[in-house]
């Protein structure tokens, strides 16, 4: 079976878990497919972890939320996401 999510744009980065629920939430209401990348900033790295360096400020914007859409998705959602109608 091909995975027609091979071919995706990337629509938006979000550090907000509020902001990323609403941007799915849209997406889901509209029928858009979609899949999230999520990288957490706080693990090691050869600097030593983000944590250790920030300590503990700043700790809920320190994962990122990477949206990605099918190309002939991404106007619509980016529309969408906007607050805007076509």
């Amino acid at each position: 079976m091909v995975n027609i999510m091979i071919i995706k744009k990337e629509l938006m980065i979000t550090y907000s878990s509020d902001k990323k629920q609403e941007v799915e939430q849209i997406l889901k209401d509209n029928l858009i497919e979609y899949k999230i990348k999520t990288l957490n900033r706080l693990t090691s790295s050869v600097l030593g972890t983000a944590r250790s360096r920030i300590g503990m400020v700043g700790l809920k914007e320190q994962i990122e939320y990477k949206f990605y859409v099918k190309p002939c998705d991404y106007d619509l959602a980016k529309h969408l996401i906007a607050g805007q109608s076509i």
